[in-house]
């Protein structure tokens, strides 16, 4: 990790720097401006006063009148000014998480008749190059929203919700490619890249999204969405609300005899969030507790033989404390916990097709602690510093753990279901294996992360050092006696691909640790080259080291090769924080999941088996030897530490350049138009490296075997790399090697260099008032390539670095990616009415995007036996697309007063309000090869816009 204390001893040489500092953080803001007189001559040593609800800062104009405050709560603070002789009226600013704002003061003699004074509406904020949208929940409280306060970054142009996964597309990356960050506590699911923690709408105050230009504190391949959750104040002051999703007003979900959409649940909640003064002035608390119960209908009969499930069920709770205190004015702690669990039950399950019960129970928690220090010993130094953890734990279990439990469906073509139903014709069938299930399955991190922010002249230097310590644990077993047909006691899986139902055994086993550690510097200089011209230059260092269940690296990056550099410009065009152009450039690098280390480190086993006797389905007798007569065994796991990893892997980098210009007029309007360029490459990706006929490399890898159980050949073992033409490995020393130490060296791969591309333009207006609040965005883009992301839309696997698309050659095909959408229009809106002298709140959220493209996918050269990954000419996203979709939501509610100063207020949305039910997605394997000849269902939809919902409830505020 040579290249992370370089940057850290940069880092320390400008703590010693004097002169006064401006900080914001994760769980901070800040406030800038300057004072002059009448004549706009600056004012110098002028008491700058600024008072929130908690506490109250106070510093001194310098000799060119400017002034700032870092380290400020997110919320309304009020600014006074003053002077002997002098005047100025008091300014309310409303305070940003992680952004710093501007608010400038005219003073004026105290015998003077008039004053000029700057406006109190949101200016832009001239300090960054950061590309996106922040809001406090209070302006959206009248739209129609989700009850998870993430889905709100889809309101912010350049976030698209993704139609097969639950987290937001950011800027053309996929879901699992944003850092997410709650009171300044990193919850990503480190496994996989997701989202980690839920958190309810209304437990949060503020929300940052940053889709492009995101700043040096943080790095994501997609974009960086931050939540703060509320605080107390001197004001005793809270809330309690009941909802309810009455299932018989949903949509009815819908059916087909190839695809059945799961039916809507009828949901409760009741919750409560309270928070005022625990000591007047310096010690503030806030908690809140919601609780969720969901109900879902029956599902609908299967279609062989018509069995029925039982009706599913969810319970869920969310508990959130914080508490902070202030030892003096300039030094601030805070304790922040969050506790999550759900539990999903459903007893009694069956598959699409099939007779074979499969009730399971699955609960989930999580638990996130942080501790947070926001220190101003002297006006020349700012400090915030952070340590915390975060615990996303589930599991899954068969509701019978006692007896074998089988798992059946139809699949393919041919087979016993197309004598029963005709309309099946073509497909046939499979059954899955003893019921698997997780014992535990348990992501844990432990982070520390500090900040400083100071400036010398006309430059402003902030830098930081963050760690995280990242575990993955997993414990696997099988519910039943063991397997009589396996020696291990491990579950086989059948699985018939044709009529003479061909049998195979998977072995499986799965009980370790897994451990990387992410560690980061980043510097940067703010430098006020010229009034109003601002550069900004620096850079971000990270260092990634992955590790196997005995602690040994396996995967490390580190140098200077991952230096991130961080380029930017700001030009306040009329020096008052109205008119700013921006440009930027920045690099970031993938902070691998640990789902890799899952197929590449020492830690699990898998075996598959083809026996020579084929079986006949409807009695189980063998019909057909393998005149081969040999058996044979892809062996992954002996162990997976061994597997070889290429020569020169580089970590995941995408490059980026944004250019935008931004206005904020009298009449409150802020007009911006957002350029954004992003290209990523040196993908990591598992493969196997075969020639034009599909036969592996001889890789050290996998064996084939004769009937006596001599090793034959080689074959069918993926390396990790970075693909592309060329590959060079060396077999690791193992049990099974043939040659073991071996180099090997690949010069035509027949794999081109894996990328995406993402370009667009985005238009947008916001206008905020205390009853107003309309948001408007136009997105045009494109996104191209051959690789989709971490996760692949196109065959909903959730795999980083490990996915299908690049298993073999055949499966890659370039052109226009899943999540491509040409148009993409969003419009909020709210109003705040008085009728019948009771404050009625109006809201809508409109949203028209365009389709996603169509590929034409078979298994033409299918040489791994997918069964349909196959790109015919290598092409993709060149069959047309899907429906354009629209999408209305619609919220009222209506304020009452109760006693005292308490409201109430019973509130209505309405989700997908003229129920648009256009189809999201299409079957695009257009023909099955070998597996089966044309595909029947080739070109059909397989699922829908959600239908339309309502949503009813109550609310109490005091």
């Amino acid at each position: 990790m040579r290249g992370l204390p370089r940057l850290a001893g940069l880092l320390a040489l400008g703590c010693v720097s004097p002169g006064s500092v401006l900080a914001q953080t994760t769980t901070t803001g800040g406030i800038l401006g300057a004072v002059r007189d009448e004549r706009g001559q600056p004012v110098a040593d002028a008491l700058v006063t600024a008072a929130s609800s908690q506490v109250t800062r106070i510093t001194v104009t310098k000799g060119d009148g400017s002034y700032s405050l870092g380290l400020l709560n997110p919320g309304p603070w009020i600014l006074k000014v003053t002077k002997a002789g002098m005047t100025a009226p008091s300014q309310e600013v409303l305070v940003y998480v992680d952004s710093r704002l501007t608010a400038n003061f005219r003073m004026a003699l105290n015998a003077a008749m008039e004053v000029t004074v700057m406006g109190n509406a949101e200016l832009v904020d001239v300090t960054t190059t950061s590309l996106g949208q922040q809001m406090t929940l209070d302006q959206v409280a009248a739209l129609p929203k989700s009850r998870d306060v993430t889905d709100l970054a889809s309101f912010t142009a350049g976030v698209n919700a993704d139609p097969v996964f639950s987290d937001p597309v950011v800027s053309g990356a996929s879901g699992a490619e944003n850092q997410y960050v709650l009171d300044g506590l990193a919850t990503n699911d480190y496994r996989v890249g997701f989202q980690g923690t839920r958190m309810k709408t209304e437990f949060i105050d503020q929300l940052d999204v940053q889709t492009a230009g995101i700043k040096p504190e943080y790095s994501a391949l997609g974009g960086v969405v931050i939540a703060l959750t509320k605080s107390g104040s001197n004001q005793a002051r809270g809330s309690a609300w009941a909802t309810w999703d009455p299932t018989g007003m949903q949509s009815a979900p819908k059916q087909t005899f190839y695809a059945q959409e799961a039916p809507s649940d009828s949901r409760y909640d009741l919750g409560f969030e309270l928070g005022g003064p625990l000591v007047k002035d310096r010690l503030f608390y806030f908690v809140g507790l919601d609780g969720q119960w969901s109900l879902g209908q029956r599902p609908a009969p299967n279609y062989d033989p018509g069995l029925v499930g039982s009706r599913p069920s969810t319970t869920e709770s969310q508990v959130v404390a914080k508490l902070n205190g202030f030892l003096t004015p300039e030094t601030q702690v805070t304790l922040f916990l969050d506790y999550w669990v759900q539990r999903f039950s459903q007893t009694h399950s069956y598959w699409l097709y099939g007779t074979e019960e499969n009730g399971y129970v699955r609960p989930k928690r999580t638990f996130n602690a942080s501790l947070s220090l926001d220190w101003t010993p002297t006006p020349a130094f700012y400090l915030s510093a952070k340590v915390g953890m975060a615990d996303n734990w589930r599991r899954q279990e068969p509701t019978d753990t006692t007896t074998q439990v089988l798992s059946d469906a139809y699949y393919y073509v041919g087979g016993p279901g197309a004598i029963a139903h005709p309309e099946w014709a073509g497909l046939d069938y499979w059954s899955g294996g003893w019921g698997a299930y997780t014992l535990q399955n348990e992501g844990k991190s432990t982070q520390a992360k500090v900040d400083l922010s100071w400036s010398t002249g006309m430059h402003t230097v902030k830098g930081g050092l963050s760690w995280t310590d990242a575990r993955y644990l997993s414990r696997s077993g099988i519910s039943g006696p063991p397997n009589p047909l396996s020696s291990n006691g491990r579950y086989p899986l059948e699985y018939h691909v044709d009529s003479l139902q061909r049998f195979s055994t998977w072995e499986y086993h799965g009980d370790a640790t897994l451990r990387t550690i992410y560690g980061a510097a980043y510097l940067q200089d703010t430098w006020e080259a010229s009034p109003g011209l601002r550069l900004f230059y620096g850079a971000r260092q990270e260092v990634q080291d992955l590790r196997d269940m005995d602690g040994r690296s396996f995967l490390r990056f580190n140098g200077l090769r991952y230096l991130q550099p961080r380029l930017g410009m700001v030009w306040d065009v009329s020096r008052d924080s109205r008119t700013k152009v921006s440009a930027s450039y920045a690099v970031y690098y993938e902070a691998i999941p640990q789902l890799v280390s899952t197929c590449f480190a020492n830690f699990v086993s898998i075996k598959r088996r083809w026996p020579a006797t084929a079986y006949d389905y409807n009695n189980g007798d063998p019909i057909i030897t393998d005149p081969a007569g040999f058996t044979r065994i892809w062996d992954y796991a002996t162990p997976f530490t061994y597997d070889p990893i290429a020569e020169g892997t580089r970590l995941p980098q995408r490059k980026e350049f944004t250019a935008a210009v931004e206005r904020t007029f009298a009449s409150g309007w802020t007009l911006g138009l957002h350029a954004k360029w992003r290209r990523m490459i040196h993908i990591i990706e598992d493969s196997v490296l075969t020639d034009a006929q599909g036969n592996p490399y001889d890789s050290g890898a996998a064996i084939t075997f004769d009937a006596t159980g001599q090793p034959i050949a080689w074959g069918g073992q993926a390396i990790l790399w970075n693909p592309g033409p060329h590959a060079a490995w060396i077999a690791r020393d193992v049990a099974t090697s043939l040659n073991p130490g071996q180099r090997f060296v690949v010069d035509q791969t027949l794999f081109p260099e894996a990328w995406n591309r993402y370009r667009a333009l985005d238009i947008t207006a916001v206008r905020k008032t205390a009853r107003d609040y309309l948001s408007f965005s136009y997105t045009l883009s494109r996104l191209d390539g051959n690789y989709e992301g971490l996760v692949q839309n196109s065959n909903h696997q959730a795999a980083p670095n490990a996915g299908a698309a690049f298993d073999a050659y055949p499966y890659v095909g370039e052109g226009l990616l899943s999540l491509d959408r040409t148009h993409v229009v969003k419009l909020q809106a709210s109003r705040r009415l008085a009728v019948l002298g009771r404050d009625l709140n109006l809201g809508f959220a409109y949203v028209y995007q365009s389709g996603t493209p169509l590929s034409r996918m078979d298994a033409s050269n299918d040489i791994l036996g997918y069964g349909g990954a196959t790109f015919p000419g290598g092409k993709r996203g060149n069959h047309g697309r899907t429906p354009a979709t629209h999408n209305l939501d619609l919220h009222a509610d209506w304020v009452w007063p109760l006693l005292g100063k308490a409201k109430l207020s019973p509130t209505v949305d309405v989700f997908n309000a003229f129920n648009s039910r256009r189809p999201l997605e299409f079957d695009e394997v257009a023909d099955r090869g070998d597996l089966g000849g044309p595909n029947p269902t080739y070109g059909l939809p397989t699922t829908w816009q959600q239908g339309r919902r309502w949503r009813f409830g109550v609310k109490v505020v005091w």
